[in-house]
């Protein structure tokens, strides 16, 4: 259903004569991303601004939900981006049961919460790729390009 691909948004259309012979360009699929807060309404901002920076999502309000989600969809995830703070699962634990599962996948933290709070909640903004709210369209869009281009040498998280 979905290709294994790792081309970024915005590299889509092939445009070689193969492929126009083969009826028009080719489309490449887009990268998935799991969004995950617990808050509807950074969900939703989240989730337009990079819908609308050309990538695939899928939201969930909290952590089961998001295991939930990955289990049933049919592709890969390249990233999860999750609330650090959030009701029964945290950002931790569910990046830590996240990676165990899907050992690819890119994680970035966000929160509104001071470092102190978020180091609280078993994460050091120091140690992954982490991104404060609020954001700004372009800083979420930005820090989401930045985490999926690393290399697994520079990953963290």
């Amino acid at each position: 259903m979905r290709s294994e691909a790792e081309d970024g948004p915005g590299e889509g259309a092939d445009s070689s004569p193969s492929s126009e012979l083969a009826g028009g360009p080719v489309e490449k699929p887009r990268q998935v991303l799991l969004i995950v807060d617990d808050d509807p309404s950074v969900l939703q901002v989240a989730s337009k601004v990079l819908d609308r920076g050309g990538y695939e999502i899928l939201e969930a309000g909290g952590g089961a939900e998001a295991l939930s989600l990955a289990e049933q969809h049919e592709g890969r995830i390249s990233l999860l981006l999750t609330d650090v703070v959030m009701p029964e699962m945290g950002g931790r634990e569910l990046s830590e049961t996240f990676r165990a599962r899907y050992p690819s996948v890119r994680i970035l933290f966000m929160s509104a919460y001071t470092e102190d709070e978020v180091i609280l909640q078993g994460v050091r903004v120091a140690d992954v790729d982490f991104i404060p709210k609020p954001f700004t369209v372009q800083g979420l869009r930005d820090k989401v390009r930045q985490v999926l281009d690393r290399t697994d040498e520079e990953s963290s998280g």
